[in-house]
């Protein structure tokens, strides 16, 4: 078990009231996946960016527009969506960081957070 399988799976506990499952087996979940080689991608653009004006504008105008980077931006999107949308759906039998989201109103009432917003702060959090 690595540090990341606990971080996460703690994570996902913590903001969603229910685990991604993965210390019950070896693997990362799809979602932990996705979020894990876009970090190390951006990591490595990154390095190539300082490169010059050349790879800068190769990497933000041709490869972070092209369809392989917005299908995995999409991926992770649909995943946090997925979390969410199942969270609101039901009451834990425990506080999470959604219950305390949720005091402050719930998805599209007049004080709450829209449900495109509680959908981006759930992309957040797993980042994180």
């Amino acid at each position: 078990m690595s540090i990341l399988t606990f971080s996460s799976d703690i994570m996902g506990d913590l903001c969603f009231a229910e685990s991604l499952q993965m210390l019950e087996g070896s693997d990362y979940s799809p979602w932990v996946k996705v979020i894990f080689a876009g970090i190390k991608t951006a990591t490595k653009l990154k390095s190539f960016k300082m490169l010059g004006r050349l790879p800068t504008y190769i990497i933000e105008q041709i490869l972070f527009k092209s369809k392989v980077v917005r299908a995995k931006q999409l991926e992770h999107w649909n995943y946090s969506k997925e979390r969410v949308d199942r969270r609101l759906a039901r009451n834990p039998d425990r506080p999470d960081l959604w219950t305390k989201i949720l005091e402050k109103g719930a998805p599209n009432d007049k004080e709450g957070l829209s449900l495109g917003e509680h959908h981006s702060i759930a992309s957040v959090f797993m980042v994180a």
